[in-house]
C-alpha cells in the first residue's frame, strides 16, 4: 500500500514541496503558480524556463476521457484531455526568510499537463498542471497521477458532508480526544 497526499493549488508552494521530499512522502498537487523552473543556479537570470509554456512545448503522448461531474448551472460532461508529461526542477525562493539562513534544495518534480482542446459551447476548457515527485516517465503513469487528481473530489464532497451536513466546525468537545471520537462516529455515519 503507497499512500499519496493529493492536494489542490493551495498546495502549490516550495515549502510543501520540500518537505514531501525531505520525509520521502509521495505527494501530487496541482499547480497554480506558473514559476521559473530549470534554472542552472538559484542566481541565473537567464538559461530557464516558465513551467505552462515548458510542459506547452513537450510532445503530446496521448488523451483520456474524464467525466466532470455537474456544477451550478453545468450539467455533467465527458471531457477529452490531451497530456504532455515531463520532468523539472525548482530552484528554492529567494523571498523565503528559510533561505538567508539555511541551503535549501533544489527539488525535482514531474509534471502532468492535461487540457481540454475542443470543450462545450459555452465552457471554459478543463486545464490541469499536476505536479509529482513520484517519477511519471511515461503514459500510462500519467493517466495514473490524473485518476488520482479526479478522485480528489470524492475526498472534497465527504469534507462538505462533514462540514455542511453535521455540522462539525460547530461543535464544541473542547479537547482533541473528544473531537477525534466525534469525527470518527460522524465518519461512520
Amino acid at each position: 500500500v503507497q499512500i499519496v497526499t493529493v492536494c489542490d493549488r493551495e498546495s502549490d508552494f516550495y515549502d510543501f514541496l520540500e518537505l514531501a521530499q525531505t520525509i520521502g512522502a509521495p505527494a501530487l498537487v496541482r499547480a497554480h503558480n506558473d514559476r521559473i523552473i530549470n534554472k542552472s543556479s538559484c542566481l541565473a537570470e537567464e538559461g530557464h524556463d516558465r513551467l505552462w509554456g515548458y510542459m506547452q512545448s513537450l510532445p503530446i503522448q496521448g488523451s483520456i476521457k474524464v467525466e466532470i461531474p455537474a456544477r451550478s448551472q453545468n450539467p455533467a460532461r465527458t471531457a477529452t484531455l490531451e497530456i504532455r508529461l515531463g520532468p523539472f526542477k525548482i530552484n528554492p525562493p529567494r523571498h523565503s526568510i528559510r533561505y538567508k539562513t539555511e541551503i535549501l534544495p533544489v527539488i525535482n518534480l514531474h509534471a502532468v499537463y492535461v487540457a481540454e482542446k475542443n470543450p462545450p459551447q459555452d465552457e471554459d476548457p478543463l486545464e490541469w498542471m499536476l505536479l509529482s515527485n513520484l517519477p511519471v516517465t511515461n503514459f500510462a503513469e500519467a493517466i495514473e497521477k490524473v485518476r488520482w487528481y479526479c478522485l480528489r473530489w470524492r475526498i472534497e464532497m465527504y469534507h462538505k458532508v462533514l462540514k455542511s451536513g453535521f455540522r462539525i466546525e460547530s461543535c464544541r468537545l473542547e479537547s482533541a480526544d473528544r473531537l477525534i471520537r466525534y469525527l470518527t462516529i460522524m465518519s461512520i455515519i
